[in-house]
């Protein structure tokens, strides 16, 4: 879920943005339960809220919102091979790169999530953040990881 509240969870409607930073995160609150399991692989679903902002000088952005969805897990492979998630977001606010177009006051962002273990390209291409070299193989969150 940190990787979704840091690397995601993003306005990437006018171009590509900023990334959160660990402190930019200010909810994170997600539930779990697991929903069955055959032939070794194990369901789940969850649910959450999560809030980012940060104010720099020439403002501020953020993004609120809610979560929910599914995955299973090979758990022999130790492999996600199957997620769906939609989360609806109030955001606010411009990244550095995503200036133009900016609605004024709060605008609807909504995000549709699925795996993409069969497309080619997603195996070659790397996330934007792993080219960065921010922290995407272990995102951190310091209020949270006490």
């Amino acid at each position: 879920m940190a990787r979704l509240c840091r690397f995601v969870f993003l306005d990437l409607i006018r171009g590509e943005p900023d990334f959160w930073e660990s402190g930019d995160v200010k909810k994170a609150a997600f539930s779990l339960e697991q929903r069955g399991s055959t032939d070794g692989n194990v369901a789940f679903a969850f649910k959450g809220d999560f809030k980012n902002s940060v104010w720099a000088f020439m403002g501020g952005r953020g993004v609120e919102g809610t979560i929910s969805g599914e995955f299973t897990v090979d758990v022999k492979a130790e492999k996600i091979f199957k997620f769906r998630a939609y989360a609806k977001c109030k955001a606010y606010g411009a990244s550095e790169w995503t200036q133009r177009g900016l609605p004024h006051g709060t605008f609807p962002l909504v995000f549709a999530m699925t795996e993409a273990n069969d497309d080619p390209l997603a195996h070659e291409i790397p996330p934007a953040a792993v080219s960065r070299k921010v922290d995407y193989s272990d995102p951190k969150f310091p209020a949270f990881n006490k």
